[in-house]
């Protein structure tokens, strides 16, 4: 059985004076908690009021809008999950804030301060203790005991580390000829490992985009794009939008 990794890409806490948010979807989790009223998201038909007494936590990939009606404090924590979810719906979930989530976020205000193995560990178990509470994650995922040269290997992609790798090194990792390789690989995962790459590639790109300054040429740089215009195409055709459009979009 795959265990679930948990990467924690930023955490933020600040008071929010506008939150204008485009509907341009990321491909990680997003777990929001605000002190007062005043905000909302707009998703699907629904309007979702933000409360002081839920915290809130978006699933990858969902397209929403906001509007704050005055400023608040905005906690917000940018995480992947990797290992145990499949198919996952779109989805905002809200749970209640109990007091030991409360205490946990209470004990969070200094985590860029003290930077204590404590407090991180704090901030895991919330993660942990929210994706538990999401109803609809697969609790079956495919079993690896049955393809474990096949795991192997997805494990390499979901870790970046396999990201410029081809067929015909993917297939030597798993001792296995390649055609027969890229056979198994497809039927097992439901996508090729060069679609499954590049699928990667796009995901790390948007981490890239949001949570560093790096340029779009570095950014291509390192995930091994001919150059910029090459990974423009790409991202264009995997997200919808240019990866400059995407990073503009991004404020909350």
């Amino acid at each position: 059985m795959r265990h679930p990794s948990f990467h924690i890409h930023s955490y933020r806490q600040f008071n929010l004076t506008q939150w204008p948010r485009w509907p341009i979807p990321v491909p990680y989790w997003r777990l929001y908690y605000h002190n007062r009223g005043g905000a909302c998201i707009y998703f699907k038909d629904k309007i979702i009021q933000l409360l002081p007494s839920k915290y809130y936590l978006i699933s990858p990939n969902t397209p929403f809008t906001s509007e704050l009606r005055h400023p608040l404090e905005h906690f917000c924590v940018y995480f992947s999950v990797t290992g145990i979810f499949k198919d996952l719906e779109l989805g905002i979930y809200e749970f209640p804030m109990e007091a030991r989530m409360q205490s946990k976020l209470v004990s969070i205000k200094s985590f860029r301060e003290s930077n204590s193995i404590k407090t991180k560990l704090q901030l895991l178990a919330i993660l942990h203790e929210a994706i538990l509470n999401v109803p609809d994650f697969s609790e079956n995922p495919p079993d690896d005991h049955d393809n474990p040269s096949i795991f192997s290997v997805l494990e390499l992609v979901e870790n970046e580390k396999a990201l410029d790798m081809s067929n015909l090194a993917l297939a030597k990792i798993a001792g296995m000829h390649v055609d027969a390789f890229v056979r198994k690989f497809t039927k097992t995962i439901g996508q090729s490992p060069q679609m499954l790459i590049r699928k990667e590639k796009i995901r790390r790109a948007c981490i890239l985009l949001h949570f560093t300054r790096d340029p779009i040429e570095e950014i291509a740089r390192q995930l091994h794009f001919c150059d910029r215009y090459h990974f423009s195409r790409v991202f264009k055709k995997e997200r919808g939008v240019s990866p400059a459009k995407f990073r503009a979009s991004l404020d909350g």
